[in-house]
């Protein structure tokens, strides 16, 4: 393969040494190139996984109050099954319990 290089530059005028410095040079860019071109596809494709992932906003929103909704009525559930428990065991209960929980 060097003869045929040697043979082309000396027919060219240039030399074998520069023509293989110019090679290099282009296939560090090219190389360069394609680690851009792969960067850019595996973030667009993480990105993608991440949209499939979690749904619209608006439907996130509406799940945290219906999540809240449900932990407040299990809480109340529970509150009025130990009231329950404690009546039919002849111990006194609270006519009225006050729920405080953190956060909005």
């Amino acid at each position: 393969m060097l003869a045929v290089v040697q043979a082309h530059t000396s027919s060219l005028g240039a030399k074998v040494e520069d023509v293989l410095r110019d090679v290099a040079t282009h296939l560090a860019m090219q190389i360069d190139e394609r680690g851009r071109d792969l960067a850019f596809v595996l973030d667009e494709q993480d990105r993608m996984r991440r949209e499939r992932l979690l749904p619209p906003e608006q439907s996130l929103i509406n799940l945290t109050k219906y999540d809240a909704h449900l932990n407040r009525l299990l809480f109340q559930a529970m509150h009025e099954l130990e009231a329950f428990q404690a009546r039919r065991n002849g111990q006194p209960t609270a006519l009225a319990r006050v729920q405080i929980s953190a956060g909005g």
